[in-house]
């Protein structure tokens, strides 16, 4: 795989196929515009003090609907864990006596959905993972591009 930011004529990433123009994901890295970091030919864009580079990452169109898929499949372990933890605790709970310091009182069904919201979404995160390493899956940290810019000291958006 080259450091080429140009990314027709190439496989998917994630799974070796034979990639599709029109399903590139578009990863974005960022820096401080202090700091002189090589971007490696891709293009450069400042907002203020916030540098950023546009790194086309070639998929497939399975890749593409898989990335939809992961989607929904972490928005209902969400929505599934935020109704279960409240109907679990409604009919498993203890009803009597004192409840637990973590309840917040006497009605924990509020804190209950937000238990089991943060629960859901990582029981579905963990199902997602386990389903990319089955089917061989390479992740978008280890596309060499992205791993040479972080080299450089650009960093993801989110650190």
């Amino acid at each position: 795989m080259s450091l080429s930011p140009n990314p027709s004529d190439a496989e998917c990433w994630y799974c070796r196929r034979p990639a599709d123009p029109a399903s590139v994901y578009v990863a974005v890295l960022v820096s401080d515009a202090s700091e002189p970091l090589d971007p490696l030919g891709f293009p450069v864009r400042q907002r203020g003090r916030r540098r950023s580079v546009r790194v086309p990452v070639p998929r497939c169109r399975v890749c593409r609907e898989r990335f939809h898929g992961t989607l929904l499949t972490a928005l209902l372990g969400t929505l599934a864990g935020a109704i279960a933890a409240p109907l679990l605790w409604l009919i498993y709970g203890s009803h009597d006596g004192p409840r637990p310091w973590w309840t917040g009182g006497a009605d924990p069904g509020h804190l209950m959905v937000g238990v089991g919201a943060v629960l859901g979404f990582a029981l579905a995160l963990y199902v997602v993972r386990g389903r990319r390493r089955r089917l061989g899956l390479r992740p978008l940290t280890r596309f060499p591009p992205i791993t040479a810019l972080r080299r450089r000291g650009w960093h993801w958006p989110t650190e």
